[in-house]
């Protein structure tokens, strides 16, 4: 009872970060169907290992996809198979692991605040910021089963912990630095190569710690790195030895994504990730961000410097090194937001301690929730918008197959039998035919850009407005159900055929 009251008495602000939390990141969560590639990809990778308990070695082994190795690796994986196993093959099921992946990332400050002397107002800002951002509470990161919010998860952690490496006493630093390492180990088997991004930044800063050399002189050090190294080295050897064209694959792929503009995208130019902090990132309290050279440089009684010119030079490092990517995307800006949302939150409490001054009083619980409640309001309600907005509508129009297979499956079991026309290879439509087929006992087909002419009594759907108006005008048909552009429809003959 009293570990209760303590709670309520002064850690109140975590259980509020908690409930806010639910409704931009819980809410209609599992009503959209898999996003097109990565999210389908990651459901194909899970669904191989728990339906068939094998690694997915290319996805052309699912319904009418085609050749395309499985490049990233499984670790994080694992955990979304395991929802899967416990509570069943599902959208949902896919994204609850990403989602309490989010609420570790809103609280990692809050587990910290001790060791790096965090206030209630640095926390509270930190959590609010990522939770309002409209590039973490949208589809790829938050909202769908893609797994950038774990490495977002896993960089931060190791990023903290080799901090305390390097300020924290000498008892703890063994298990400082083998936590740093594990978390390292859990990025480069979830994203490889992001594993090294905050890299240069942890150098610079040990080099202005003047802790080089101690580290160097731990043999651990390069006991722990190279035994990551080599066992990521043999995974890939693996993968290599059933996938003959994995390395390279892997090589021409995502690493030539520095060099060459892949996926079909526009080149953005070197500044298109430091505008997007700014426009997809923190717009309503970037600014906060100039406050920072104030507080290390003017200010000797500031007790954040380190912490603030460490978390600078990690966020300076990644974003520098992502920019000289030809291909980009916002999400490989992920892990840089809590980066980010740390410093402008540590900013904001230092201008809210400094007004607390000012007036002369300290507020209560119930006038600080207001206080936050007039700076986030805006923000918070922008995000829920959006949220609503996608609570029964794909991103995108060329999503809108899945959503109405499982449209079709609940207002027409009786209907699993028939053919899904499309107009390219599409991993959602070929995830959602493997898993109904073999699971629920359908018999979906895939006809790719279909030239083919269809039998009397034959049931196609179509969500395509081209391939739909061809049968328009090449068949006789019934509509058994109808959505936005997707149309259920079963042949009764071609045009000629009737009298």
């Amino acid at each position: 009872m009293r570990r209760i009251q303590h709670f309520l008495k002064n850690d109140w602000y975590i259980l509020v970060i908690l409930i806010l939390s639910i409704f931009p990141v819980f809410l209609y969560l599992g009503n959209l169907p898999f996003s097109s590639w990565d999210e389908s990809l990651f459901a194909m990778r899970a669904y191989q290992i728990l339906e068939h308990g094998e690694v997915l070695f290319n996805f052309q082994e699912f319904e009418s996809y085609k050749d395309h190795s499985n490049r990233k690796p499984f670790l994080t994986t694992l955990i979304q198979v395991g929802f899967w196993k416990l509570f069943g093959v599902s959208e949902l099921n896919l994204r609850l692991p990403v989602a309490f992946a989010f609420l570790i990332l809103l609280l990692v400050p809050a587990f910290f605040r001790k060791r790096l002397n965090l206030d209630r107002y640095t926390i509270f800002s930190y959590a609010l910021l990522l939770m309002t951002s409209g590039s973490m509470i949208r589809n790829h990161v938050v909202r769908t089963g893609d797994q950038d919010v774990f490495v977002c998860l896993y960089m931060f952690l190791a990023a903290i912990f080799f901090y305390l490496y390097l300020n924290d006493s000498n008892e703890k630093r063994v298990k400082f630095r083998n936590l740093f390492f594990f978390f390292t180990f859990c990025t480069l088997f979830t994203k490889t190569i992001f594993a090294f991004m905050f890299f240069p930044g942890l150098l610079i800063y040990t080099i202005y710690k003047k802790r080089l050399f101690d580290v160097l002189r731990d043999k651990w050090v390069y006991v722990s790195g190279a035994f990551i190294l080599v066992l990521f080295v043999l995974y890939n050897l693996y993968m290599n030895h059933h996938n003959p064209y994995f390395i390279s694959g892997f090589i021409d792929h995502a690493l030539g994504r520095y060099g060459f503009v892949v996926d079909g995208q526009e080149y953005k130019g070197f500044a298109y990730y430091w505008s997007a902090l700014y426009q997809k990132g923190f717009s309503w309290f970037f600014n906060l961000l100039i406050l920072s050279p104030f507080l290390i440089f003017s200010r000797s009684d500031y007790k954040f410097r380190d912490l603030q010119l460490f978390l600078w030079m990690l966020g300076l490092s990644f974003v520098f090194i992502i920019s000289f990517s030809k291909t980009k995307t916002f999400w490989y800006l992920v892990p840089v937001f809590p980066i980010v949302a740390l410093i402008i939150g540590l900013n904001m409490s230092y201008l809210i301690t400094r007004l607390i001054d000012f007036i002369g009083f300290k507020p209560n619980a119930v006038l600080s929730l207001m206080l936050f409640g007039i700076i986030f309001s805006l923000p918070y309600k922008s995000v829920m918008s959006k949220v609503v907005e996608h609570k029964y509508l794909p991103y995108y129009d060329f999503e809108l197959e899945g959503a109405m297979v499982n449209k079709i499956g609940k207002e027409l079991p009786e209907e699993k039998d028939y053919t899904i026309l499309i107009r390219n290879v599409n991993p959602q439509t070929s995830m959602y035919v493997t898993w109904f087929n073999e699971l629920k006992g359908y018999d979906l087909k895939i006809d790719i850009d279909p030239v083919e002419s269809y039998r009397p009594g034959q049931k196609v759907l179509s969500c395509n407005y081209g391939l739909s108006e061809k049968i328009r005008r090449n068949y006789r048909y019934q509509a058994l159900s109808d959505w936005r552009s997707c149309h259920l429809m079963v042949i009764q003959s071609e045009f000629g055929d009737l009298p």
